[in-house]
């Protein structure tokens, strides 16, 4: 199923992806041209549009740990800032599900690109904490998650109380800085980092 009838990227992802992308904005943000899959790469290069330079290195980089697609901010004077690195495993089932994201968690965090991962799962979206290490448990890394999972369940059910999750987390909260001013981010998002990052999305 392709949401719109028009991308062959989302076509090739699983309807729990392509549900759970559209409720938290992405899908939005894509046909806007603000989120990017990884796969686009080779097209986007193609163009050659000087403005696209930015976000091609950027996917680039976000291809070599492995992300999916890249949400970014957009500006009209300087390069575009990744945001988010997002994962879709809606289609893979793991052994061990959180030490694979711990080994994301590690790789994305090592790169210093972005501040968020989301990673989508065949039952939930699980939303990664990148201005903090993640954290040893039982000598493997685990990831640090920002809040509780958002079940994909209550997402397709439009569950009581799931619109304000997904007003919290979604794309347009964080492009357009409500995100980044809420107060209580300001102990998760704690960095000199973070405040550039934060006056940069919120103008």
């Amino acid at each position: 199923m392709a949401l719109n009838g028009k991308s062959s990227v989302l076509e090739k992802s699983s309807d729990e992806f392509q549900q759970s992308f559209q409720a938290l904005n992405f899908i939005e943000y894509y046909y806007k041209k603000v989120v990017f899959f990884t796969t686009e790469i080779e097209k986007l290069k193609e163009k050659r549009e000087e403005s696209r330079y930015s976000i091609v290195f950027a996917l680039e980089r976000a291809k070599k740990v492995n992300a999916t697609a890249v949400c970014f901010k957009i500006f009209t004077d300087r390069p575009a800032k990744p945001l988010i690195y997002i994962y879709d495993y809606t289609n893979q089932n793991l052994d061990q599900p959180e030490k694979e994201f711990g080994k994301i968690h590690k790789d994305v965090w090592n790169t210093g690109e972005v501040p968020l991962i989301y990673i989508f799962t065949k039952t939930e979206v699980k939303i990664i904490n990148c201005m903090k290490h993640p954290v040893e448990k039982e000598k493997e890394l685990r990831p640090e998650y920002l809040d509780e999972p958002i079940s994909i369940k209550e997402i397709l059910e439009n569950s009581s109380g799931i619109s304000n999750i997904l007003n919290k987390y979604s794309a347009r909260a964080i492009l357009t800085g409500n995100f980044w001013e809420k107060k209580e981010n300001e102990n998760n998002f704690v960095s000199e980092k973070t405040e550039e990052l934060a006056k940069a999305v919120c103008g």
